[in-house]
């Protein structure tokens, strides 16, 4: 997940915003997998790794024990995209929207804790961080093609201006190009009819502009 903040951050900087779907599909199914994985695992091996932590355990503590791990292992999918879409969008430099996701999953393990919890005892419990990890999801996932829209809008905008940019500096350079040109030419007109010797208008030694017909004494 971590690692996300990391890889948007640096294909936000170069400017290749079609890393970033990429990227996000190919850590998001390296979680699928490992979230099967490991329900396969709490499931057929839950008690037994409930016991390395727990001495002298009583049967329905180490029942309620693989109760939650399974519950909870059942929706690491959802904790997948959790870390994966809150952590791209902070590294796409959009920190408040990952704050937010925070803030979704406060309001569902609170309501699980007034509505739930007194309703179905320990099992509502176990649901709670499942529930608060669907409601990030509900956010997060929406949240991320926004910013991703948004960074696509500033990105052309930026190639807008500066293909305006380079095509007003060429004009530039050409309108001034033919200006010369012009110049040029009048000049050189204009020393041919005064009989000022071309070299030194070449080499600006002799005024062509404000110059007068030369008299007929030397």
């Amino acid at each position: 997940g971590t690692t996300m903040a990391t890889y948007g951050g640096q294909n936000v900087g170069a400017k290749k915003l079609d890393r970033l779907g990429k990227g996000l599909f190919a850590c998001s199914i390296f979680g699928i997998v490992y979230s099967i994985v490991a329900f396969i695992i709490m499931y057929f091996a839950g008690g037994t790794l409930c016991g390395l932590f727990v001495t002298d355990a009583s049967k329905e503590l180490l029942d309620s024990s693989r109760e939650f791990l399974l519950i909870n292992a059942a929706f690491f999918i959802p904790l997948v995209f959790v870390n994966v879409i809150r952590y791209m969008i902070q590294g796409m430099g959009f920190s408040t929207f990952a704050i937010l996701s925070g803030v979704f999953e406060m309001i569902a393990r609170t309501l699980m804790g007034i509505f739930i919890v007194p309703a179905f005892g320990f099992t509502g419990a176990c649901f709670a961080s499942p529930l608060a990890w669907i409601m990030a999801d509900i956010f997060l996932i929406p949240a991320y093609f926004y910013v991703k829209r948004k960074l696509e809008r500033t990105l052309n905008g930026e190639n807008t201006a500066a293909a305006s940019r380079s095509c007003c500096f060429e004009n530039h350079h050409s309108e001034d190009y033919y200006l010369k040109i012009i110049i040029l030419k009048i000049t050189i007109q204009k020393a041919v009819i005064l009989k000022i010797p071309l070299l030194n208008v070449i080499l600006l030694k002799s005024p062509v502009v404000g110059a007068s017909r030369p008299s007929g004494r030397r």
